[in-house]
């Protein structure tokens, strides 16, 4: 089925109505979808047979840092130390509360990946058995974060990670 110009510019007229009035948006013919946080996927059904698709990218927040940082050893298994002056910045001041979330994704045959294992770090205002830490460093108090638990099936020990600091969480994932 060919559809002419009008048809087309009404179509386009009809998604943009509906990305910006989100209480238009109907369930029967609204599909709205995020994918990694930074593109939404919407498809609009302009016809019985014919779906109009528009995809958007997100803005995404930009971290406040990023480095690369070695998994060291602690008794054998993985360890990551994060201390520095930038954790203050992002809201991990001494005595906060954190929580931890790790994703692992199974490892497809011969090394083909199609996202890398991360572990994230959040500030939470309830109570918690893991908070930041406080070390003196040169005379200098820094926060301190030391994660020698839980990593054994995220990283391995002697591999690079890049840290990257937010507002309020660390994403540490696999380089």
């Amino acid at each position: 089925m060919k559809y002419n110009q009008q048809q087309i510019e009404e179509a386009m007229k009809i998604v943009k109505q509906r990305i910006e009035n989100p209480s238009k948006r109907t369930k029967k013919n609204w599909t709205p979808k995020e994918t990694d946080n930074a593109m939404e996927i919407v498809r609009e059904r302009i016809e019985k047979n014919a779906v109009f698709v528009h995809v958007t990218n997100l803005p995404t927040e930009k971290p406040k840092l990023s480095k690369k940082v070695k998994v060291g050893s602690y008794l054998g298994k993985p360890r990551i130390v994060l201390q520095n002056k930038i954790l203050f910045k992002c809201g991990f001041n001494f005595g906060v509360n954190i929580r931890f979330k790790k994703i692992v994704l199974p490892r497809k045959e011969e090394d083909v990946y199609i996202r890398a294992n991360r572990y994230i770090i959040r500030t939470t205002h309830h109570d918690s058995n893991n908070a930041v830490s406080k070390v003196k460093n040169h005379g200098v108090d820094l926060p301190t974060i030391d994660m020698k638990r839980g990593l054994e099936n995220v990283f391995t020990s002697g591999s690079k990670v890049l840290v990257e600091y937010f507002d309020n969480k660390i994403i540490i994932e696999e380089v």
